[in-house]
């Protein structure tokens, strides 16, 4: 009972982790190939963890603060929406407006 409780959000995490890792990586390259500057590939790698950091401390809070379960459905429901609005902004913008706005 206890190796599962700890097992499980291991695997989550690690499995979370590595597919932010792809989609940073991928969207990089995806500046690369659009823009042929270096610069916005780079841009396009350092903004994830960036962003991790800065909102590290607050996120932190917040779920202390409130129930976690709500607190989760509001970011699943906000990342799958983000990745909606990106997929449409991907055709249409300009990538380096994109690479920042997400």
């Amino acid at each position: 009972m206890f190796k599962n409780k700890i097992i499980l959000p291991a695997v989550i995490l690690l499995s979370t982790l590595f597919a932010n890792g792809i989609f940073n990586y991928s969207t990089g390259l995806n500046l690369l190939n659009k823009t042929h500057t270096s610069i916005s590939f780079g841009l396009g790698l350092i903004t994830g963890p960036l962003i991790g950091l800065v909102l590290a401390t607050p996120i932190t809070k917040l779920l202390h603060r409130y129930d976690n379960h709500k607190v989760a459905a509001i970011g699943l429901s906000g990342a799958t929406l983000s990745i909606l609005i990106y997929s449409f902004l991907n055709n249409t913008a300009n990538p380096l407006l994109v690479a920042v706005i997400f």
